[in-house]
């Protein structure tokens, strides 16, 4: 082996006393930069968490909002389901209702047209002609499903089944029989 001349080997000696005594400050400040930036980037992460908490709180509070909203609106539904009950029920008397008053205002008109000085209707000509004819005023309207009042049948064609049918009146110019 070569042996190195002693200046050599101080010479290197030395720089490498140099080279080794910087180094520890360059680790050390590198480590330092390195903690101060994983502190940094915690406490982020601790904003960020804390965040997260407040919009769990919130959604806590929404969801429990949206249970008390669908029990209303369940119990509406039920309410709701009710009422639909009650005014089909209702739908069948309302139209008898409604055809025992076109019968009697029909009734009426006709009592109108025999005694003509007592006016007794309020129906003007149009809707007492119509009436007369056995076709419903321009106001009213027939419910739907509902078969039409009986009286309502145009000239010429037969009642329905179950219904009686008079004959022509024996007087044409005579207000046909109310039912």
């Amino acid at each position: 082996m070569h042996r190195l001349s002693r200046p050599l080997r101080l010479a290197i000696s030395a720089l490498a006393g140099l080279a080794l005594t910087a180094m520890p400050g360059c680790i050390v400040q590198d480590i330092n930069d390195g903690i101060q930036q994983s502190n940094a980037q915690l406490a982020s992460i601790n904003e960020s968490f804390a965040r997260v908490e407040r919009a769990n709180e919130l959604l806590s509070k929404v969801d429990a909002d949206l249970v008390t909203l669908g029990a209303r609106l369940d119990a509406i539904d039920q309410k709701l389901a009710k009422l639909d009950g009650s005014v089909a029920e209702l739908q069948p008397p309302l139209a008898e209702v409604e055809q025992h008053l076109a019968s009697l205002r029909k009734t009426i008109n006709n009592i109108d047209s025999t005694i003509p000085f007592l006016k007794i209707s309020g129906d003007d000509k149009d809707e007492q002609k119509a009436l007369e004819e056995g076709q419903t005023p321009p106001e009213g309207v027939q419910p739907e499903g509902q078969p039409p009042p009986e009286g309502d049948q145009p000239d010429g064609q037969t009642p329905p089944a179950g219904e009686r049918d008079d004959g022509p009146a024996a007087d044409p110019g005579a207000p046909k029989p109310v039912r």
